[in-house]
């Protein structure tokens, strides 16, 4: 029938292919008329989940060639009784495991993020709810989460800890067992709630649904949430603007990536945990070759000392045979002004040699001043590198630099700078 593959085909660009293939397509036409088509379903739950997500949009959209409304009908496949040898498992989901080591005395910090940190220890019941940590990947948004849960927990609260891709799949088991209603109170059913980077939820369109009527069942009964992500809720991306606009209700916290001396203290301090004595060498070379973000010099440390097993300390070339792998993948994602250039090009739809060259046109000068502002902010470089990239003398500039970041209130300014930051954060 054309026009309900017509329909399907316009709910795969709201719900996404893979919704609509997983419920919609497995069902069979029985029969249709001018307005009328009878669906066969697998299990009653396929009709619920129709009638919860398509019935409204098939009421307002699906029409026959003349535009008149075509209504759905349902007969649900007959299957034998199933024998009790055979019935399935009880259903049981369980939170995600929390890091033993990851307290609040185990984080380093700077000022600004010890703020953060600072704030998460005192939670109690008056605490703005939700709680919604962001930050790019490495900054410890994961170990204050869990600290957060170690804390509740003494204090006999019952908390639930998630990734928010092991959410996905609880939602998913239940569905696929018919046990929404077992989820739904193990859910909603918790003193805390603790779901970690939600911008995994991203397009799935199913949980964001769950989650809605999850947060809003704890938020009512008082109950506590916490979130993080590697993004503010307004720059969530094919997440529900009703979902996002929850995550705003309470408070929400940004966590910086450290300083290089305090990276130092946090690879010492992680190393440390595991008996793996460090020298000051292989301490700058974890530094210096994996300086693209926390998680990746992190990773590197794991890597180190997963791969080592000597019982003298490592040295240096050592380190730098072990990490050989590690080291060419950071080489190929690392930050650089070349990056920076592409990017800002991309964004603003113009050519990279037209931000290079002489023109002076505000098309073209905007972009390379903000080029060599984040050269300067991102990757620290001297007046003189960024002038010699950019075709430039260095009085130049720093004209330009200063020019920028005395503009950055500015909303337009403003509003692009974090635009391309992001594009920035994404690619690295």
């Amino acid at each position: 029938m054309e026009a309900w593959e017509g329909f399907l085909s316009r709910l795969e660009e709201s719900m996404g292919k893979q919704v609509v293939n997983k419920w919609l397509r497995p069902l069979q036409i029985v029969d249709f008329d001018a307005c009328n088509l009878f669906l066969k379903a697998e299990n009653s739950f396929q009709i619920s989940w129709f009638e919860e997500h398509v019935r409204k949009l098939a009421k307002e959209t699906f029409r026959n060639n003349n535009a008149h409304p075509i209504k759905v009908h349902f007969s649900k496949k007959k299957t034998a009784p199933k024998k009790r040898e055979a019935q399935q498992d009880p259903f049981e989901i369980e939170s995600d495991p929390i890091d033993e080591s990851a307290t609040f005395a185990n984080f380093i910090s700077d000022e600004k993020n010890g703020f953060v940190a600072g704030l998460l220890q005192k939670l109690s019941p008056s605490t703005d709810n939700p709680i919604y940590v962001s930050g790019p990947a490495g900054v410890g948004k994961t170990h204050l989460l869990m600290a957060c849960a170690h804390k509740l927990r003494k204090q006999g609260l019952s908390v639930f800890y998630v990734h928010a891709e092991t959410f996905t799949q609880h939602v998913v088991k239940a569905i696929r067992s018919s046990q929404m209603q077992k989820f739904r109170e193990i859910y909603r059913h918790q003193d805390v709630l603790i779901i970690d980077d939600v911008h995994h939820l991203s397009r799935k369109n199913a949980t964001q649904e769950e989650l809605f009527h999850t947060f809003n069942t704890l938020h009512t009964s008082g109950k506590k949430i916490l979130l993080s992500s590697h993004l503010l809720p307004s720059q969530l991306e094919e997440v529900e603007p009703r979902l996002t606009s929850r995550f705003e209700w309470g408070i929400v916290l940004s966590l910086a990536p450290l300083p290089s001396a305090k990276m130092e203290t946090v690879l010492k301090s992680r190393a440390g945990q595991h008996h793996f004595p460090l020298p000051a060498p292989v301490i700058d070379y974890l530094l210096t070759t994996f300086a693209s973000s926390t998680k990746s010099m992190m990773r590197a440390l794991e890597a180190l000392m997963l791969r080592y097993r000597e019982p003298e300390p490592i040295t240096l070339e050592i380190a730098e045979i072990l990490l050989k792998d590690l080291r060419q993948e950071e080489e190929k994602t690392r930050l650089s002004p070349e990056k920076i250039l592409s990017t800002i090009s991309v964004y603003y739809g113009i050519h990279s040699k037209e931000i290079l060259g002489k023109s002076q046109a505000k098309e073209c000068s905007i972009p390379r001043k903000i080029g060599m502002y984040l050269c300067r902010k991102k990757l620290a470089l001297s007046y003189l590198a960024i002038g010699r990239f950019f075709g430039r003398d260095h009085s130049t500039v720093m004209a330009n630099i200063k020019q920028i970041a005395e503009k950055k209130g500015d909303e337009e300014l403003g509003k692009s700078l974090e635009e391309i930051t992001l594009l920035l954060e994404k690619e690295t």
